[in-house]
């Protein structure tokens, strides 16, 4: 697990080192930083991590929270300023929402309507927060990941029903309440030619910097849409585009199985353990299966743009540490002893 996350990782700065080399020292010292918050999770008491789920709850509240009093960066709200630097709670915040969430859950002896309200009610406050930032890309995520949460619960299949039943009829209700960018992401989504010179544009020229990539690349540093800077974001949300473009198909395709077994690696960590330790993994493991789902679809057209970074190699500090403080805890987790709980 940890090999194949500093492989990637080191794919990430790779690509930076030829692009940008003060970016790249950024991350460099973000991948250091993320390592060291590794073994300190990774020491840290699994038990105790589940006895205090509340304080690691309220602690996530309150980082969402604070983005509200922070910089308005381009019409949204997303980083708190901490000893210069910004920091985005969204993304540090994930693992600790999943280990309230499963603390929360593995701590109960009954499953009735009752704890299924609560933690419905639980998910319900952090993703408000991030929609309202607005992040709808780690909105998103955050759903998928009480979605998945939820599943691999002990709560009756019954209980799916409602929250369910409430997103499919709630969809078309989130319009009027999408910003205006992210209304046009949308459509051009549907239309590619739709405003190509506007809303369109980072979309189109990802595709275009995709198929230039050909077989094996034009080569590092050679990509003329991130070099020539026609395709915007291609450190963070558009790496994958830029990536291709300089690797090629082949470079891509060994990214994708380094994704793959970094993703069985840690499934794996998870699948003879008890009920807090197999959550805590389950729900880490969602998080970034659909961060890398949604960010390489948006990057080759099949998915609408969504503001998702590919975990451990596009450009953000905050990310970084957040997956790297995932790991950790499920280094920690993964060595407790629970009795096993059923998965349906």
């Amino acid at each position: 697990m940890i090999i194949s996350s500093l492989l990637l990782s080191g794919a990430g700065l790779l690509l930076l080192f030829f692009s940008d080399q003060s970016l790249f020292n950024r991350q460099l010292i973000s991948v250091v930083i993320g390592i060291v918050l590794f073994f300190v999770f990774r020491r840290i008491d699994a038990r105790m991590l589940q006895r205090v789920w509340w304080i690691w709850y309220a602690l996530v509240i309150v980082m969402l929270a604070l983005v509200f009093l922070g910089p308005e960066v381009r019409g949204a709200q997303r980083w708190i300023e901490l000893f210069g630097e910004r920091i985005q709670p969204s993304e540090l915040m994930k693992p600790l929402f999943v280990v309230s969430l499963a603390g929360y859950v593995s701590m109960r002896k009954k499953f009735g309507l009752k704890q299924f309200i609560l933690f419905v009610l639980f998910f319900i406050a952090p993703f408000l927060l991030v929609f309202e930032e607005p992040d709808l890309g780690n909105a998103v995520v955050y759903l998928f990941t009480f979605l998945s949460l939820l599943f691999i619960s002990q709560f009756q299949l019954r209980y799916y029903i409602l929250p369910i039943l409430i997103l499919l009829v709630g969809i078309p209700f989130t319009w009027p309440h999408l910003e205006n960018y992210q209304k046009l992401r949308i459509l051009t989504f549907i239309n590619p030619t739709y405003d190509i010179q506007g809303a369109g544009y980072n979309a189109y020229q990802a595709l275009i910097a995709v198929g230039s990539g050909g077989w094996l690349g034009k080569g590092l540093g050679q990509g003329t849409q991130s070099k020539l800077a026609f395709l915007p974001e291609y450190h963070t949300d558009f790496v994958f585009a830029a990536g291709i473009e300089q690797v090629g198909f082949i470079g891509g395709l060994v990214l994708l199985v380094l994704y793959a077994y970094f993703l069985f690696s840690i499934l794996n960590n998870g699948s003879h353990i008890g009920s807090f330790p197999r959550l805590v993994v389950w729900g880490i493991f969602a998080q970034l299966l659909i961060q890398i789902i949604v960010n390489i679809g948006m990057n080759v057209g099949l998915i609408p743009i969504t503001g998702i970074t590919l975990p451990l190699v596009s450009f953000g500090g905050s990310s970084i540490m957040g997956i790297f403080i995932g790991l950790g805890i499920i280094a920690s987790v993964t060595r407790q002893k629970q009795e096993p709980i059923a998965i349906r």
